[in-house]
């Protein structure tokens, strides 16, 4: 059996309008991932910035490890807010230790 050649074809002339719908076609599918990226970015990003990210860390720890000794206290602080009447509110804040004795010497400090 002899192989069969394929008959030689003529390549496709390169026209304008080959070329414009390449490049519309290209741009379009650039033009849709930034966007697609820039969405993403902007609603994952939280909003905070820190000027030192070593200094952020070890300030974590420190907060990390003062909530462990918060722990092994087993204080209970309970918070509610209370409709004074007349639009008014007050937050009320209850802490107790482990057998339940309300907490008195402690202050509390706002930011």
């Amino acid at each position: 059996m002899s192989p069969r050649l394929m008959p030689a074809t003529e390549p496709r002339p390169l026209t304008g309008r080959f070329v414009l719908i390449s490049l519309l076609t290209f741009f379009g599918v650039i033009i849709g991932v930034n966007m697609v990226m820039a969405r993403l970015a902007v609603s994952t990003f939280g909003g905070v910035e820190t000027e030192s990210s070593y200094k952020a860390g070890l300030a974590f720890r420190g907060e990390e490890q003062a909530a462990e000794r918060q722990a092994e206290r087993h204080w209970r602080v309970e918070a509610r807010i209370a409709d004074l009447g007349g639009g008014g509110r007050s937050i009320i804040v209850t802490a107790r230790d482990a057998s339940g004795a309300p907490l008195s010497k402690n202050r509390v400090q706002l930011p």
